[in-house]
């Protein structure tokens, strides 16, 4: 990672932060008049602090395990959150078994969803992801960096909950 973007990521967390700060500070006003907004407002000011997140679960489709991270990642990721589902695979060549973001899964007649996708055209997301000692796998990334794999719903709660650091300055 360069000094660049280093410093291009503290600035975009300085900025999300100030956003967030603005939300919070209005919310109160907003929420005795309109509680729906204000609920809004929260998870929207909880998006800009945690960033996007991406959760890749990779695992066998008949698998009960991949069935359970993906019902975790489905109840516990932040707004926003992008999450994919696939087989395991050749690194670049997974296939999305399931994809939960705006518009991203296959339509319910079996044509293209809204995004144009059909569900199976392979997910960059999921490239060069398996499954760790044989057992189904969710990776929690954010800004482009990826935790240690987990394989238990309970790991990927803890693992979506962790507050993340901003970068730390180079030197």
């Amino acid at each position: 990672t360069t000094i660049a973007t280093k410093a291009d990521a503290l600035r975009r967390f300085a900025r999300a932060i100030v956003k967030a700060a603005i939300l919070i500070r209005v919310n109160p006003a907003l929420a005795a008049r309109y509680p729906r907004a204000a609920g809004s407002g929260l998870a929207v000011a909880e998006a800009l602090l945690s960033g996007p997140v991406e959760i890749a679960i990779v695992g066998p489709r008949d698998d009960e395990r991949t069935a359970e991270l993906h019902r975790t990642a489905l109840l516990a990721a932040p707004p926003g959150a992008v999450i994919a589902v696939g087989e395991p695979g050749a690194a670049g060549d997974q296939r999305a078994a399931a994809v939960t973001a705006s518009g991203g899964v296959p339509g319910a007649d079996g044509g293209p969803g809204a995004d144009g996708r059909t569900g199976t055209e392979p997910i960059p997301l999921l490239a060069g992801r398996g499954l760790v000692d044989g057992r189904p796998a969710a990776y929690v990334c954010r800004d482009f960096t990826c935790r240690l794999p987990v394989t238990g719903p309970a790991q990927l709660r803890a693992a979506l909950a962790a507050p993340e650091a901003p970068p730390a300055p180079a030197g």
